[in-house]
């Protein structure tokens, strides 16, 4: 007796391929998850034991306020580090990148470790280092985690600003003092100028420029001969594509600089 061929029912079928669906979701949602984790784990790394690095018996701070930076131990985990930026009463105190051409924004989704992180680590902008006129530097803004560059996007806000009017910046070679001289929230789709000057007057009336139209400003806009821009996202009047520009500069100038105009 020949055997009957039963057509599959197209029910059975169908609820197989949403049981396959459903399945490859949930992996995909799980991957995801441990990815985010490790990323969380990753960011907590960005300072492992503060400045003093692997030196717990060193001084966190020295008698010119500049907190102690072990630049052997640093430069050893990553010879990009250029500098450290310490921000009084903020949480802001950090290892310094500088960006490559041939990987300009390598330090946008990697930690100051070359680790994979959403956290990224603060970096010169690839067109520029720290001997151009124009010094942009660039970081996160994560409100929950103090060590980004969160606390700059207040910097538009008169009574921040006025408390918290210096920086502290450090080479293996030098110490700056950092004025903030204005900040400003702008599109993101403006770019930010960090092309070489013709001359310093140059250079004085693009920031003249900048500090006319800046959210907050003081008084008196100072003669400089470099200024320091710092550059994170900010939330406030559109909040999907905007960013905080804090202008800044060098308090007593006391360096040679090296470049030409």
């Amino acid at each position: 007796m020949n055997a009957v061929k039963k057509k599959p029912r197209q029910g059975s079928k169908a609820a197989r391929v949403c049981f396959i669906t459903g399945c490859a979701l949930a992996a995909l949602v799980l991957v995801a998850f441990l990815w985010i984790a490790s990323m969380n784990h990753t960011a907590s790394k960005i300072v492992p034991q503060g400045p003093s690095s692997s030196s717990s018996s060193a001084e966190t701070t020295l008698d010119d306020g500049f907190p102690y930076v072990d630049w052997e131990y640093w430069q050893g985990v990553n010879p990009n580090i250029v500098a450290w930026l310490t921000v009084p009463d903020t949480g802001i105190d950090t290892p310094i990148v500088q960006a490559s051409s041939a990987r300009p924004t390598y330090y946008l989704t990697h930690d100051v470790f070359g680790s994979l992180s959403y956290i990224g680590c603060p970096y010169v902008n690839a067109q520029c280092t720290l001997e151009s006129p124009q010094v942009v530097i660039l970081g996160h803004n994560i409100k929950r985690l103090e060590n980004s560059f969160a606390a700059l996007a207040n910097y538009r806000e008169w009574d921040f600003a006025n408390t918290h009017q210096e920086m502290l910046f450090q080479t293996p070679g030098y110490k700056l003092r950092l004025n903030v001289l204005a900040a400003d929230v702008i599109p993101g789709s403006h770019r930010v100028n960090i092309s070489d000057f013709a001359s310093v007057s140059a250079l004085r009336s693009w920031i003249s420029e900048q500090y006319a139209r800046s959210d907050m400003k003081y008084e008196q806009m100072p003669q400089t001969r470099q200024v320091f821009t710092f550059v994170t996202c900010s939330y406030v009047y559109h909040p999907r594509d905007e960013r905080t520009l804090v202008y800044t500069s060098e308090r007593t100038p006391e360096r040679t600089l090296t470049f030409d105009y």
